[in-house]
């Protein structure tokens, strides 16, 4: 991570989102105010094809891919909630990590219901090296319950 950060690699953004259009765009407004995020950074992963969602997509002028294939898991049986929010998380960081930024060490992953402090992309490059140096190191996250 210490060399692709050196070499002016940037870490893509991955939200995750299905239904609620009106808390996404609050999200991409925050995300895109801050400091150093560049619109090719954020990617929304969206699972369906709601035209309200994609439109405030479009609106934001972030990379954007729907899953549309409504994929069950357990030999097809329908999933509930649970599953279906892990399938989609599955699907989202596998299309992050091989097709959209296959060069990215790592991502920053966020729901879209999220409002950003103005450090939230530098937070995460400054502490990307020690992932890289302490093996006991899985993740880097940060989170503020609002008031």
């Amino acid at each position: 991570m210490t060399d692709f950060i050196a070499t002016g690699g940037r870490f893509p953004v991955m939200a995750v989102t299905y239904d609620r259009a009106a808390v996404l765009d609050k999200t991409l407004a925050s995300l895109l105010a801050v400091r150093c995020v560049q619109r090719g950074d954020v990617f929304v992963i969206q699972d369906g094809a709601i035209a309200a969602v994609k439109g405030v997509i479009d609106k934001h002028g972030v990379h954007t891919h729907q899953k549309t294939d409504a994929q069950a898991m357990r030999g097809g049986k329908p999933t509930d909630g649970a599953e279906r929010i892990a399938q989609h998380f599955g699907y989202a960081l596998r299309h992050v990590f091989e097709v959209a930024a296959p060069r990215a060490p790592a991502v920053i992953v966020v729901e879209d219901d999220f409002l950003f402090s103005p450090d939230f992309y530098e937070y995460f490059h400054a502490v990307a090296p020690a992932l890289e140096a302490d093996a006991s190191l899985w993740l880097a996250s940060a989170w503020v319950r609002g008031g």
